[in-house]
């Protein structure tokens, strides 16, 4: 089964045209039965996580480094980033998303053309050769 993973900004100035690509990219996600990899972030993260729900489609796994879910994700949450106890954090974001990136089999990254964190994601994705794919909508 295809691993697809999903990242992007958190933050947009006009946030519709990524959020309606991003509902077309789960649906066709959900068509082809791929499963999901994604953080536990607003913004694009969020809307794949409602997307998703909106197809009732299990097949997703979120990603984080706190004890719980951030920002209210759903479904299957997998803590990567804290010790046994969950007390203290091993790593940050960055190594989260490095993280994501080694389980996946295609990226695709919406980017609003400055968030560090999605291009981070997106360039890991590129040097394991990972099929990668940088959509900017209405970024100019």
């Amino acid at each position: 089964m295809t691993r697809l993973l999903f990242t992007g900004s958190r933050h947009w100035a006009n946030p519709a045209p990524a959020e309606n690509y991003i509902k077309r990219a789960v649906a066709r996600a959900v068509e082809q039965n791929f499963s999901i990899i994604v953080g536990d972030a607003h913004g694009v993260d969020e809307w794949v996580w409602r997307a998703a729900a909106e197809h009732k489609y299990p097949k997703i796994v979120v990603y984080g480094i706190t004890p719980k879910p951030r920002n209210g994700a759903p479904g299957v949450y997998l803590n990567t980033g804290f010790g046994p106890d969950g007390e203290f954090p091993l790593t940050g974001f960055l190594h989260r998303d490095r993280y994501m990136a080694s389980l996946a089999d295609l990226c695709l990254a919406v980017w609003n053309g400055t968030s560090r964190g999605a291009k981070y994601t997106y360039d890991a994705c590129k040097k394991r050769g990972i099929e990668s794919h940088l959509i900017e909508p209405l970024v100019k």
